[in-house]
């Protein structure tokens, strides 16, 4: 992972339609790594609330970039968080949760290296700055809830359920 913006900060919305289920939020920088992602339909909003503890702040909306090649690599930036919500975001990131459909906050927390810290792991996951791209909506309750989600249920159960229809993921090992 990235760790400072390069530069200036932008933003973009996530779709150009306000009212897809996936509306939002893109914040980056000038050598397009990605520093924040937030759904909903109100930019200023999300981008108060993305970025509100940030020493910098989005500079300007910048326009999508038409011939983005969609095969280079995701370049993700963390320089926010305490060094225990950078481990738990570092986990997310990892290849352990890249193929599987849904973990548990207590087997995130194993994998994390804290087992008895289920409530300190669940709290970063909320916390989770880039929301889809560390797939934080794959956390559920162990009792298979789908537990809570910054962003709200209905887009986490639309994350998940767009996520079974398009990918092949594997269950979790509980």
């Amino acid at each position: 992972m990235e760790e400072r913006p390069k530069g200036h900060l932008f933003w973009a919305p996530l779709t150009l339609n306000n009212q897809d289920p996936f509306a939002g939020v893109l914040v980056f920088d000038e050598a397009a790594t990605i520093f924040g992602l937030a759904f909903g339909r109100d930019a200023p909003s999300l981008l108060a609330e993305l970025t509100g503890s940030w020493d910098q702040k989005p500079f300007v909306q910048k326009a999508y970039e038409t011939g983005t090649d969609v095969n280079a690599p995701l370049k993700v930036g963390m320089w926010i968080g305490t060094p225990f919500q950078r481990q738990v975001w570092q986990t997310l990131a990892g290849k352990e949760l890249s193929t599987v459909s849904v973990l548990s906050y207590q087997k995130l927390a194993a994998l994390v290296g804290r087992p008895l810290a289920v409530r300190a792991v669940a709290s970063a996951v909320g916390k989770n700055p880039v929301s889809f791209l560390l797939p934080c909506h794959r956390i559920k309750r162990h009792s298979g809830a789908l537990g809570g989600y910054r962003w709200g249920l209905q887009i986490k159960e639309t994350l998940l359920l767009w996520e079974a229809q398009n990918t092949v993921l594997r269950k979790s090992d509980e």
